[in-house]
């Protein structure tokens, strides 16, 4: 699905009637009354109200807009001059309309005073209601919680890579993000560069052709697709950057709807858009490069609008809630998410790739031997940006190949030659037994030292069942215990409740990867 262009002069837009309300399919219990229409830093709008008050507020990229025009209902609130990429902000006064209502916010763009303008939102995408003496924004709350939930629902960056891409995709992908400093920058790059290039197939749109393409690499030949070839492409193009990202599916209030959110539309399931959640940062970037897309393909002619300004990168959930209805999003199995204590510091490591992308699963499950040095590797990767062969040369170090007669993988001997993994003694190292707590505490603090960390700077920790632990382990776990992380307040691995600390039990994948995450931090902030 797909959005038309609005481009009108300004004396045909003085001349409209004003846009119509959206309808709402559920009462609003939740009053917003500020929110952004973008988590972009670098371009977004912030809208505000604040008694009779409306304020705007945001920060826009195309060097192309100079002006913002602003109609608040049937009422020109007149244009204002802004400068690309620089803060700017406007208050307009709401108290003309004095009746319970709804009240569309318009904002159009132009490069010049007088001439064409372009809107960037109208009454469907901002829209303010009046209830006694307050006012809020307009939104079908049902629509906006039900994509809350879906935000909130757990999704593996790792289970959201496609299995193969063809070589034109990767070609390509290297050639768009070429000078980009991180993955959100190359998201962006990615959706500017398919919002630009590629083009809405109409016909198909308009059941004038059987088909459209949908393989990324028979689109960037043919250069049109619909909504599921866009995001497609989308995909792989992130994937080819080693950037998670998934399809999504859902419902969208495009060309074939009314445009407004009906009770059917709000509570079915059926699906009729698709766009796109790519992993940056921590967190979930939400982007559709079909409705920032301008081109169209028809009867074999392209017709080249370019890219609209970038509504629909980094969208927030309100905002994406006006248009928007995320029905299926990769949402991972219960045994495949973590438990709610641990997701926020999960996803973090996640992020800082700490944690590979294969052992994204079965987090309450434990943690191997051999998994858990290859977070060792990771976190000596991540802290000092280079590759553990590179960590372990400038150290002076090399591995043993021959160290273990029951595994020769690579993690494994790159953390024995750290000095931080050890065997079971007779050449064994049983790679695929689950480690248990004690041998983890013992391993953290090795590790801990190798990366600076020699003494904790809180007070010693206590355990009830201090009796057994083994006598090789004792020290390392009264050390890691007593190594608090300032960012989260806990220590790197604490104990298990009833002031206990359990030597003996199993150490499972979400507590390694919470206590790796805080380990890193300690590490980075002690050599800052």
């Amino acid at each position: 699905m797909r959005k038309k262009l609005l481009s009108l002069s300004i004396a045909l837009i003085l001349a409209l009637n004003p846009l119509p309300t959206v309808s709402r399919a559920a009462v609003q219990n939740d009053p917003v009354t500020s929110y952004r229409s973008s988590y972009n830093e670098g371009d977004y709008f912030e809208f505000t109200v604040s008694g009779d008050n409306l304020i705007i507020k945001g920060v826009c990229s195309d060097n192309s807009v100079r002006f913002l025009w602003i109609k608040l209902g049937s009422l020109d609130q007149g244009q204002f001059e802004i400068n690309a990429n620089e803060p700017f902000e406007k208050t307009f006064s709401l108290a003309a309309f004095k009746s319970d209502g709804s009240v569309n916010v318009n904002i159009l763009s132009g490069k010049a005073l007088y001439g064409y303008y372009y809107y960037i939102f109208d009454g469907s995408n901002v829209a303010l209601k009046r209830s006694g003496s307050s006012w809020s924004f307009d939104f079908n709350q049902e629509v906006l919680g039900k994509n809350a939930e879906a935000d909130g629902k757990w999704k593996n960056p790792g289970s959201m890579f496609l299995e193969k891409i063809d070589e034109s995709v990767v070609a390509l992908s290297r050639d768009i993000t070429s000078g980009a400093k991180c993955d959100y920058e190359r998201i962006l790059l990615i959706h500017n560069w398919v919002a630009e290039n590629i083009y809405y197939d109409m016909d198909y749109f308009y059941n004038r052709s059987s088909s459209s393409p949908t393989d990324p690499a028979e689109i960037l030949k043919k250069k049109y697709a619909v909504c599921t070839g866009y995001a497609n492409l989308t995909q792989a193009l992130c994937n080819a950057q080693n950037i998670p990202c998934i399809t999504v599916r859902g419902y969208s209030l495009g060309l074939s709807t009314s445009g407004a959110w009906t009770d059917n539309a709000v509570n079915s399931e059926k699906t009729n858009h698709a766009w796109n959640e790519a992993w940056a940062d921590g967190r979930w970037v939400t982007i559709d490069t079909t409705w920032d897309s301008g081109n169209e393909y028809e009867n074999g002619n392209f017709t080249y609008h370019g890219r609209r300004y970038p509504k629909y990168f980094d969208i927030s959930k309100e905002q994406l809630s006006k248009t928007h209805k995320t029905v299926f999003c990769g949402f991972a199995a219960s045994q495949n998410t973590p438990s709610q204590w641990a997701q926020s510091e999960t996803a973090k490591a996640i992020s800082l790739y700490l944690v590979p992308y294969s052992l994204q699963s079965l987090y309450g499950s434990g943690i191997t031997r051999r998994d858990f040095c290859a977070l060792i590797v990771s976190l000596f990767e991540a802290r000092y940006k280079a590759e553990i062969s590179k960590v372990l040369s400038s150290r002076g170090l090399g591995v043993n190949i021959s160290a273990f007669s029951d595994c020769s993988d690579s993690n494994v001997l790159s953390a024995c030659a750290l000095g931080i993994a050890g065997g079971k003694g007779n050449g064994i190292f049983d790679p695929s037994g689950f480690i248990t707590r004690q041998e983890a505490a013992a391993m953290l603090q090795r590790a801990a030292n190798a990366l600076g960390i020699i003494a904790p700077k809180s007070e010693r920790q206590s355990f009830s069942d201090s009796g057994s632990f083994e006598s090789w382990s004792a020290e390392s776990i009264f050390f890691i215990s007593s190594l608090i992380d300032n960012e989260s307040g806990k220590a790197v691995m604490g104990g298990v409740g009833n002031g206990s600390f359990s030597p003996d039990g199993i150490y499972t994948r979400e507590q390694s990867y919470c206590s790796i995450l805080r380990l890193f931090n300690l590490a980075r902030s002690a050599n800052s």
